[in-house]
C-alpha cells in the first residue's frame, strides 16, 4: 500500500521537527540555561506591545496547559526573567512580561536557537525561502492561521533586533 504524498509530507515535517526540537532543547539548556518553551514563551513576549501578554494566550500560543504555563511560569519568575501582573480593575486575568533581566537572558537564547536552526536545517538562502514560503500558506489556510503566522513574524522579528 502506497502512502499518501501528504501523510508522507506529514510525517516527514512531525520527525523533522521531533529532531530539532531534541537538539534545540539540549543547546538551550546547555548554553542559554532555558528550555525551548521557556525560549518561546519569551519570545512571544518580546514580539508582544508592552512585552506582556495574558497568560490564557500564552498557553495557547505554547499549546500548553495552564497547569502547564503556570509551571514554566513559576521557573522563569524565580530566575527574574519574567514577572506576572495583572490589569487595574480585572483581578482574573493575569499577565506575564518580560523583565530587562529576561530580555538579556533571551537574547542569548535567542542567538543558541538561531544558530541550531540554521545547523539543523542546513538549507540555503532560497531553500529557506521555499519552506518560509509554503509553511506561510499553509498557516495562511488554517483556521486563524493568518494571524498566528504574523505573531510568529513579529515574535521572529523581536529576537533578531
Amino acid at each position: 500500500m502506497a502512502v499518501e504524498p501528504a501523510a508522507l509530507a506529514w510525517r516527514s515535517l512531525h520527525l523533522a521537527d521531533a529532531f530539532i526540537c531534541d537538539e534545540l532543547n539540549a543547546s538551550l539548556a546547555a548554553e542559554a540555561g532555558c528550555s525551548l518553551t521557556e525560549h518561546d514563551l519569551m519570545a512571544w513576549l518580546a514580539a508582544a506591545p508592552d512585552r506582556r501578554l495574558r497568560m490564557a494566550d500564552l498557553a495557547a500560543r505554547l499549546r500548553i496547559s495552564p497547569g502547564g504555563l503556570t509551571r514554566v511560569a513559576d521557573r522563569l519568575t524565580t530566575r527574574g526573567w519574567v514577572e506576572r501582573g495583572r490589569q487595574p480593575g480585572n483581578r482574573r486575568e493575569v499577565y506575564l512580561a518580560l523583565t530587562e533581566t529576561g530580555t538579556r537572558a533571551f537574547r542569548v537564547a535567542r542567538a543558541v536557537h538561531s544558530r541550531v536552526l540554521r545547523d539543523a536545517l542546513n538549507l540555503d538562502e532560497q531553500d529557506l525561502g521555499t519552506l518560509a514560503a509554503i509553511a506561510g500558506r499553509l498557516l495562511g489556510r488554517l483556521a486563524d492561521g493568518r494571524a498566528l503566522y504574523q505573531l510568529t513574524d513579529q515574535a521572529q522579528a523581536a529576537g533578531d533586533g
